[in-house]
């Protein structure tokens, strides 16, 4: 009986550390930015910020734009809040992304956009990759 008892002890810790740890890895975007070249002198910027929080810098718009993502395995989910387009009376408009992340590199694997509350996505075929991790 007290073998047994043990052993619960031991799946229970083991179980708390789990949950503990789990998020932390899955975290491990925090602190990191990514470029992608658009053009000369033109670099487009993600920061990856503590609580699943991300800052998209648009060097073509001038703009820095908000966002979330979530990282599961080796994919990772982005939401991106833009509301860059004043003409538009402070509409924002919200897009998705899912990346395959390999070699400290994104690559797409769809896109989307949020229209009348309905997500519309497409399928991309990137065999090279956007996004580079420098930090």
């Amino acid at each position: 009986m007290i073998y047994s008892l043990k052993s619960l002890t031991i799946k229970t810790i083991i179980l708390l550390l789990t949950i503990i740890v789990a998020p932390i890895k899955q975290d491990s975007l925090v602190n990191t930015i990514w470029t992608y070249k658009v053009a000369n002198g033109c670099i487009d910027k993600l920061e990856f910020k503590p609580n699943h929080l991300l800052n998209e810098y648009d060097c073509e718009l001038d703009y820095n734009l908000k966002g979330t993502y979530k990282l599961s395995a080796d994919t990772l989910f982005m939401v991106i809040n833009d509301d860059s387009h004043s003409e538009d009376g402070g509409k924002i408009t919200r897009y998705r992304s899912k990346c395959l992340i390999r070699n400290n590199a994104l690559y797409t694997i769809t896109t989307g956009e949020m229209i009348k509350g309905t997500w519309k996505d497409k399928a991309i075929s990137s065999k090279t990759p956007g996004y580079r991790k420098i930090k």
